[in-house]
């Protein structure tokens, strides 16, 4: 359910032209961050909470016309008091001039201080003195802020007095340059003071301010101006293009997973290749660079950076560029990244690697991967990775190629050559026998130790094809407890 503030600020963005999606960070910074959600608590602030809040001006008169309906009513009245003061002032002169006349045309006899004609002015008097009070203790109640805000820099590319200086350097004749420095006076006089209306006017009858009025070269005329604008729109537009380009990674459809399975001395090579790859891409550029310069002879004193610097000091110069157009030249200067490398560690020392999205979260790569653990990861069986447009199997024996470390090869050397010396033995056996002419007393006694010899080969062999199956629950282990984490 939306607070009371909340659902003032929608009314008040409704009245102005704004939507709901317009006004929601002005919600998250007075009801969720300043905690003001009811009309009482808004009402209650004073002048410096509500510059603290950093709202605009508009929304911000908006809402304590809202909230306080009676101070801008006095507000108003204040503003319009000026206006009647005058007209009544103008009232005055001219029922003075008409008393004085019949004052001249009448006779001698009468007195002129008779209270028939004095009793208009002296009304008049006490109640301006009334209005001149009221509009005093109307000051005093109702306290006026004035805020400066920043003006834009597509408009104005520079600030009031180099402007105007610039432009009367450049401007021909006396009275116009004279006229520019009485609005130089005036612009810094409303910047000053900005609540004294008497800064706000111009004399229509100043000789020097329109001994010439025209449009010079070095003025904004509208165009240019208007055509700022659009430039500063199209900025801001690239700008926020670039940040989901770079947050999302162009948007597009998901890279494929394409699983693939190495072991750690498999991924080192692969690393070394990529740095190396890098290294020879780097080191083409820099021969490149120096091919383009060789034709420069041994006498030349610059190098070609020192040469590159000075065209490019030649050829642009220094040029203004905005906080918006800065903020574009370094977003477009970094990389987007359309894949993201994911490698997973497991138990048995094989590296499992998955692509993703920049943009996938954390929780979609732990289900990823959890379902391609989850395939099957059984003794002697094959090993399926779903989820790419390939499945990658790979079987687990002794005949393997590339997929087993150095431990399990060197066990599988050390076994071939237990086969070997156990095969010369029994030849040797059997040849003995047959050189003599019988057969010892103690064969019996060699056969049953080689039969026991075999029995705890296959001992070992049924071991480690069980410490794979550990391994795999191992994996599945590490996974519940990295879900566990997560939610």
């Amino acid at each position: 359910m939306g607070t009371e503030a909340e659902a003032l600020l929608l009314e008040v963005g409704a009245e102005m032209g704004r939507t709901e999606e317009d006004m929601r960070p002005f919600i998250r910074k007075i009801v969720e961050e300043n905690w003001l959600e009811t009309r009482e608590s808004l009402a209650a602030l004073s002048n410096e909470q509500w510059k603290q809040l950093g709202i605009p001006l508009r929304l911000e008169t908006a809402l304590r016309a809202r909230l306080n309906p009676a101070a801008a009513a006095a507000a108003a009245a204040a503003a319009a008091a000026p206006a009647a003061a005058a007209a009544a002032a103008a009232a005055e002169g001219s029922s003075q001039r008409a008393a004085a006349a019949p004052e001249e045309e009448r006779p001698q006899s009468e007195s002129p201080g008779t209270p028939r004609v004095l009793s208009l002015p002296a009304q008049q008097q006490q109640q301006q003195q009334q209005q001149q009070q009221q509009q005093q203790q109307l000051l005093l109640q109702q306290e006026f802020t004035v805020e400066k805000g920043e003006a834009p820099e597509a408009l104005f590319v520079c600030s009031i007095e180099d402007a105007l200086d610039l432009l009367q350097r450049k401007v021909l004749g006396e009275d116009l340059k004279a006229a520019i420095r009485v609005l130089q006076q005036l612009l810094l006089g409303v910047l000053a003071q900005p609540a004294n209306p008497k800064k706000r006017k111009v004399r229509i009858g100043n000789p020097t301010f329109h001994a010439a009025v025209r449009f010079v070269r070095s003025a904004l005329p509208p165009s240019a101006a208007e055509a700022r604008a659009a430039e500063a729109r199209e900025i801001e537009r690239q700008i926020k293009e670039r940040e989901k380009l770079l947050a999302t990674g162009g948007g597009g459809e998901p890279p494929p997973l394409n699983p693939q399975v190495f072991t750690l001395e498999q991924m080192r090579q692969l690393d070394k290749q990529q740095q190396q790859q890098q290294q020879q891409q780097q080191q083409q550029q820099q021969q490149q660079q120096q091919d383009d310069w060789g034709d420069v002879g041994g006498h030349a004193a610059l190098t070609p950076a020192e040469l590159m610097r000075i065209k490019d000091a030649l050829g642009e110069g220094p040029s203004f560029q905005s906080r918006a157009k800065q903020q574009l030249l370094l977003l477009q200067k970094r990389k987007v990244f359309r894949v993201c490398c994911v490698r997973l560690l497991l138990p048995d020392l094989f590296v499992l690697q998955l692509q993703f999205a920049p943009s996938q979260t954390l929780r979609h790569v732990r289900d990823t991967a959890a379902q391609g653990l989850g395939l099957g990861f059984g003794a002697g069986t094959q090993r399926r990775l779903a989820g790419g447009p390939g499945l990658l199997s790979r079987q687990r024996s002794d005949q393997t190629r590339g997929g087993l470390n150095m431990q399990q090869q060197q066990q599988q050397q050390q076994q071939q050559q237990q086969q070997r010396q156990q095969q010369q033995q029994q030849q040797q056996q059997r040849e003995q026998p047959r050189a003599s002419g019988g057969q010892p007393p103690a064969a019996d006694e060699q056969q049953q130790q080689q039969q026991q010899q075999q029995q705890q080969q296959q001992q070992q062999q049924q071991q480690q094809n069980s410490s794979h199956s550990v391994a795999s629950f191992g994996c599945k282990k590490e996974i519940n407890q990295l879900q566990q984490t997560l939610d």
